[in-house]
Formats: structure tokens, C-alpha cells, sequence
């Protein structure tokens, strides 16, 4: 998948109401771990999900080896409810492989 695909299935599956990640949480924000394969780094996993830190619910990315899932490198941004904000981090990863 893409950042862009990877960052839209995130958003629609995770947190479908589009909650901004502070205050109240809703039923339908979804806290697990996903998963995915970056379309051209098929050597890596991604994994997405969100962690409530002291300010509020911010979205975590790990990308790990796929062979053994060492963890490599961690970014997370608070813009929990944004496409533009998950794909740009996640674009920023691969920068950094």
C-alpha cells in the first residue's frame, strides 16, 4: 500500500468518527496495532496505532524487519484525525531507512 492508502484505511478503520484524540474518547476508536507492507519495502512492517501520552492520543509508527520484527525507527505525530498528518510521517520514515 502506500503512505496515502495506508494512512486512509488507518483513519477509517481506527477512528472512524475522526476524533481529534483529546477529551472524552468515542466507542468506535479502535486502540490496536495494524499492520502494513509499504508499497517498494517489502523488507519492512509498519505498524500503526495509537498511545495516550500526557497531552492526549497521539498515532505511533514503527517500522520493524519483516523477517525477525527488530524494531528499527519510531515516529508518532498528534494529528490523530488527519490523513495528511499519518501519510507525511510515514513518508518521513522511509526518508530516514
Amino acid at each position: 500500500m502506500t503512505a496515502r492508502e495506508i494512512a486512509e484505511d488507518f483513519i477509517s478503520k481506527m477512528n472512524p468518527s475522526r476524533w481529534a484524540g483529546v477529551g472524552q474518547k468515542p466507542d468506535n476508536f479502535d486502540t490496536r496495532i495494524k499492520t502494513y507492507t509499504i508499497d517498494g519495502f517489502y523488507e519492512y512492517e509498519l505498524d500503526v496505532s495509537y498511545d495516550e501520552d500526557e497531552l492526549g492520543y497521539v498515532v505511533m509508527l514503527e517500522i520493524r524487519w519483516a523477517d525477525d520484527g527488530e524494531l528499527i525507527y519510531v515516529l508518532d505525530t498528534q494529528r490523530v484525525n488527519s490523513e495528511d498528518a499519518i501519510e507525511y510521517s510515514i513518508n518521513s520514515l522511509i526518508d530516514n531507512l
